[in-house]
């Protein structure tokens, strides 16, 4: 499980990217960040049941809580362009 959630991450933000509507992408960036939530629930597992050194474990929850900050800050872009209104369009 932990191998399927890992590999959900990149495979749901490369999926949105190539959608054609924001609000799709947005969805896929959503089910990216639920998959690193459930990364980081493996990995404390992991911890509590001696299955990795704490010390190694705590680097790789430094890197999902970046990867956690960079999807978020993406997403936050990707709102803002959609709240933003459409410029009109010129008939030249």
């Amino acid at each position: 499980q932990l191998r399927r959630a890992v590999s959900s991450v990149p495979a749901n933000i490369a999926e949105g990217n190539a959608r054609d509507s924001t609000k799709d992408y947005l969805r896929f960036l959503s089910i990216a960040v639920a998959s690193l939530a459930e990364v980081e629930t493996f990995l404390e597992l992991g911890v509590r049941l001696k299955f990795g050194d704490r010390a190694q474990i705590a680097t790789l929850e430094e890197l999902l809580a970046e990867e956690r900050r960079m999807l978020r800050g993406l997403q936050r872009f990707l709102r803002s362009r959609l709240s933003k209104p459409n410029p009109p369009t010129s008939d030249l």
